[in-house]
């Protein structure tokens, strides 16, 4: 039995740095045990386009606190052709999007590219070490 590998509809045609902050060394010790990451992403459409963007934001702190000690924000673009047969026009102005599949498969890529990016701004700093550990859905 041979198995075909399923067709990829979309693929990776740009990655951006939209931003990154560092903040100074705090005076105080910390341990990696006391650092969080926390991730919020968001996909934006553009059917005319046929591209899907994933902006993912990392925020990294001290367990406990409020201030962030870095932050990065990474867009991901993908092309993805045939949007127009994935979505109805009308569930673009109600928010719906593409298949929890191919969304799930973007959102991987875009999280790890970002854990990336954000491995190498850190590099030479005081946070180097502190490597951000895979997230649930990867």
């Amino acid at each position: 039995m041979s198995l075909k590998p399923k067709q990829q509809s979309y693929k990776l045609i740009e990655i951006d740095l939209i931003s990154f902050t560092l903040l100074p060394k705090p005076a105080h010790k910390f341990s990696k045990a006391d650092v969080e990451f926390n991730i919020r992403q968001e996909l934006q459409m553009d059917p005319v386009k046929e591209m899907v963007t994933a902006f993912t934001l990392i925020y990294f702190r001290e367990a406990g606190k409020k201030e962030f000690m870095a932050s990065i924000e990474v867009a991901c673009a993908f092309e993805l052709k045939n949007i127009k047969k994935l979505i109805k026009k009308d569930d673009v102005a109600k928010g719906s999007t593409i298949s929890e599949e191919l969304d799930t498969a973007m959102n991987r890529i875009a999280v790890a590219t970002s854990r990336g990016i954000l491995f190498s701004q850190l590099k030479g700093t005081y946070l180097h070490e502190y490597i951000m550990p895979l997230h649930p859905i990867e």
